[in-house]
């Protein structure tokens, strides 16, 4: 928390105002080609492995994700665990942290099974962030994501990948999850020579 959200662990309510990127924090690139859908791959069990660093690189990857939910009175943000989801209707944000530099997308799972992009709207671009450093979507200052449908059950998958893992190149490893109030943390071990690739994904509850 402290690497990736400095001065932010203790809070759970935002202003609406305070949910905006700063400038050259996340922006739209080219979404590499060729690049494979990925399904989740979630564990909640404990990793095995202990943290090392070898030559300045860490044995691990990893992300925390939360939902910045709009409140009532239209100004202010609830923070939610990933894992908690959403109604029908509500409008959010997504507020994630990285230890590494990646390209993020949001696809959306439909009851009938189709997954289709969502965010960036152009398939052809990806949000890159940097590490170490709060990013929250949409980008746009004004932006909030919004559901309405009154039957079936729909998915959101949010996607972060090192842009070099392509191919054979990506780790493979399960991801482990472990949550709290301050969102959903998910960690990926990195065997050498692999980059890490994390999806997770988030349940619309329908009234």
């Amino acid at each position: 928390m402290q690497r990736l959200f400095p001065g932010m662990e203790n809070q759970s309510i935002f202003t609406r105002l305070s949910a905006v990127v700063a400038p050259g924090m996340a922006y739209f690139a080219p979404a590499p080609k060729n690049a494979t859908a990925i399904v989740p791959n979630i564990t909640d069990k404990a990793p095995e492995e202990s943290l090392l660093t070898s030559n300045g690189i860490e044995n691990y990857q990893g992300v925390l994700l939360s939902l910045l939910v709009l409140q009532p009175d239209d100004e202010t943000l609830k923070l939610r665990p990933i894992s908690e989801g959403f109604k029908s209707g509500e409008k959010f944000r997504l507020r994630l942290g990285a230890t590494f530099e990646g390209d993020l997308t949001v696809d959306n799972i439909h009851p009938d099974g189709r997954r289709n992009r969502l965010y960036p709207v152009d398939a052809a671009q990806v949000v890159r962030i940097k590490s170490a450093t709060p990013v929250i979507l949409p980008l746009e200052k004004d932006g909030f994501f919004e559901f309405d449908s009154e039957v079936g059950e729909e998915k959101l998958i949010i996607t972060l990948r090192d842009s070099r893992a392509q191919g054979d190149s990506m780790a493979s490893s399960a991801v482990h999850r472990r949550e709290s109030v301050q969102g959903t943390a998910l960690l990926q071990e990195i065997p050498p020579g692999k980059f890490p690739v994390i999806a997770e994904s988030i349940m619309i509850l329908h009234r």
